[in-house]
């Protein structure tokens, strides 16, 4: 079993970017691979980089800088004057892991939508990809390289089972007679296929000679031994290849925040309000099991990083002991609502504190 080797940074940031007598609403939230089971995931940090945010970089940080920058300047304080309206341009950026393997494999959405008002300078755009990367062989990989696609066009579909799945697990009600078309696949793990999808209904006004075309996105899921007939060869050798044993050490993470260090000892370490105990039931209160997970009997215990600041806040959440997204998800959600923190203190004086934090999901 590997050990905890990974660092999934999460972050979610508002921005008002102010372009001359534009003005750019920027919204960011994202689960940013740093380091995956001890691998250096550098190929999936530059294709997150190049098409997620259109720039050349391999870290959050310098993709972030190069992206906002082209939306101007972050605003700090008041507005002197009220904006016009017409030349906002309304931002959203989400990187969402979607799927893991342990040792295998990570699964990510990439999505992106730019909503300008007429007078804005920038264009409508819109962007919406499912990958997954082949941790073995640092690849990165879309639906054709994941599932056998032509098993699922037009009289393909011969599995009645994938039909049935298909429509149970979408995230709309489908139509009996509506035509598929799948336009996006990744892995959520060795046994389930996450797919997106347009539902197309066509309807004929024979009296005015017009054809009307609705098109419908929706996302739905494969499982069991549909999900096993849809694989194709190579995704069948990354579920079954070894996964080594002995893994490159993670790099160190955040040293200071604001300019002040933050440490991984200290005198007197953090402590949670009312202690260990409080902290129990603080967790067992809020903590939501996952749906989907608990369906899938998915468990296991999550390791969440964070910094407890030397005034008591949580800041810089990452992962670094995965189980599942969903399952990872909300173990950082839970941790984001702790109150704060009695800081750790050195000499006397409060400090900055690296904190791990193992947190177990079990049915």
């Amino acid at each position: 079993m590997l050990s905890a080797q990974s660092r999934i940074s999460y972050s979610n940031t508002h921005l008002l970017c102010v372009q001359g007598d534009y003005t750019n609403v920027v919204d960011l939230q994202l689960e940013w691979p740093e380091w995956v089971d001890g691998h250096d995931v550098t190929p999936l940090q530059q294709f997150i980089a190049k098409h997620l945010f259109g720039v050349e970089a391999t870290t959050k940080q310098s993709a972030l800088q190069l992206f906002v920058s082209g939306y101007g300047v972050p605003m700090e304080g008041k507005f002197k004057t009220i904006p016009d309206d017409n030349k906002f341009c309304y931002v959203t950026c989400k990187l969402l892991e979607t799927g893991y393997q342990q040792g295998r494999f990570i699964s990510y959405r990439l999505s992106r939508t730019v909503e300008p008002g007429k007078d804005s300078q920038f264009k409508s755009d819109t962007l919406n990809l499912l990958i997954t990367y082949d941790l073995l062989k640092a690849e990165i990989k879309e639906m054709k390289q994941i599932i056998k696609v032509g098993k699922l066009s037009g009289a393909g579909y011969s599995k009645p089972e994938a039909v049935q799945q298909l429509l149970a697990n979408a995230s709309i009600d489908l139509p009996q007679q509506c035509g598929i078309e799948l336009v996006n696949a990744c892995l959520i793990d060795g046994n389930r296929i996450l797919v997106d999808g347009n539902c197309v209904e066509t309807y004929d006004d024979y009296d005015a000679g017009n054809v009307t075309v609705n098109i419908t996105p929706f996302s739905s899921m494969f499982t069991g031994e549909v999900a096993q007939w849809l694989f194709n060869n190579d995704t069948k050798k990354m579920l079954k290849q070894l996964v080594p044993t002995n893994v490159e050490p993670m790099p160190q993470s955040v040293d200071s925040i604001n300019n002040e260090p933050v440490y991984r000892s200290c005198d007197n370490g953090p402590v949670f309000p009312g202690g260990t105990a409080a902290m129990r039931n603080f967790l067992a209160k809020n903590i939501v099991y996952p749906k989907l997970e608990g369906e899938n009997g998915v468990s296991g215990k999550v390791i969440v990083s964070f910094v407890v600041t030397k005034t008591g806040q949580i800041v810089q959440p990452c992962v670094v002991q995965q189980v599942s997204p969903l399952i990872d998800g909300e173990a950082v959600r839970v941790v984001g609502l702790m109150p704060k923190w009695t800081p750790g203190v050195i000499g006397g004086k409060p400090v900055n504190v690296l904190v791990s934090l193992p947190i177990s999901f079990h049915l």
